[in-house]
């Protein structure tokens, strides 16, 4: 599978397990370990954040600049039906992503410029883990699809493996300053995003190893949160992977 494929199987997870939302549960709100950075969030805000995401992929992949999309995403995405509007954004950023066939393309997000694959990468993580996280606040069937589980496991191998080859390297040249980059997922990023710390030389560092107050300063607390957070879906992952032995 690539990185097409894997964000796909997210994506449609994802939307499967919000069609599973009941009404009485969209305002409910979810345990802050969801949106460590904004603590009080309602079920409703998490997703309307996704479907805000999944908006952003069409015009992301398109190569346009966030400036030049403005604030068209802005605002409450879902309605007053939540689950068809977002079955329908999701079914538009999945269309786009299957059609899509430049996948070293630069994209332009908040936090630099990227290939294309590793937007997807990026994104993807994020839909792929939070399947797990509101099936299991909804009281749903927690179990993820077998090939999305390999396919998160395997794209998490290969970005810890290209990570502890960039750690390698910048112990060499010494320790980088965290930039003032912007979050991981998205044009934007979800409430509690990862940030990614770089290097003058532009390396990429392990996503989870850093995350930024919007003005470049390192959150230690934040960085501790964001790795357990890492362990855990790791741990998730293995758990499901070990389920279908």
């Amino acid at each position: 599978m690539n990185e097409k494929d894997v964000f796909i199987l997210a994506d449609e997870a994802l939307k499967n397990v919000v069609g599973q939302i009941r009404d009485e549960q969209w305002d409910t709100r979810v345990p802050d370990d969801m949106s460590p950075r904004q603590p009080g969030m309602t079920l409703r805000r998490i997703i309307n954040y996704h479907a805000y995401d999944d908006a952003w992929v069409p015009d992301v992949l398109a190569g346009r600049p966030i400036a030049e999309v403005g604030t068209g995403w802005d605002g409450d995405l879902l309605g007053d039906h939540p689950k068809l509007n977002f079955a329908s954004i999701v079914e538009t950023a999945v269309m786009t992503v299957r059609d899509f066939d430049d996948l070293d393309r630069t994209v332009h997000l908040s936090y630099g410029d990227y290939p294309a694959r590793e937007y997807l990468t990026h994104i993807t993580y994020f839909r792929g883990l939070r399947v797990y996280d509101i099936a299991k606040f909804i009281g749903a069937d927690t179990t993820m699809p077998g090939d999305l589980v390999q396919g998160l496991w395997d794209e998490i191998a290969r970005s810890r493996a290209v990570a502890a080859d960039g750690r390698l390297r910048r112990r060499r040249r010494g320790p980088p300053e965290c930039s003032a980059a912007g979050p991981l997922a998205g044009p934007h990023g979800p409430p509690a995003a990862l940030t990614t710390r770089r290097a003058a030389s532009g390396a990429h560092a392990d996503p989870v190893e850093c995350q930024c107050d919007g003005r470049g300063q390192c959150d230690e607390a934040a960085r501790g949160r964001a790795s357990a957070m890492e362990r855990e879906g790791t741990h998730g992952l293995r758990a499901h992977r070990a389920s279908r032995r």
